[in-house]
């Protein structure tokens, strides 16, 4: 889409993720070794409550689990 030039992509490219995460005072966990199958956020929470609340049937429910790729264990 060329918004930025080569050299821009560049000095990007440099940035440590988890160098920018700990200056905006974010959590670095996600970004160390171990941590594969971590879910962060709070999609699957929502999508209890939503069932819980019978927003939504127990299929949709399984269906967003299964993009979290919960096993259930």
């Amino acid at each position: 889409m060329s918004f930025i030039n080569k050299a821009s992509k560049e000095e990007l490219l440099k940035i440590s993720a988890t160098q920018s995460a700990r200056e905006y005072g974010y959590d670095t966990s996600l970004y160390q070794p171990g941590n594969e199958n971590l879910i962060v956020g709070d999609f699957g929470e929502k999508a209890r409550i939503l069932f819980d609340a019978g927003k939504i049937s127990e299929g949709h429910y399984i269906e967003l689990l299964n993009k979290l790729d919960y096993n259930g264990k």
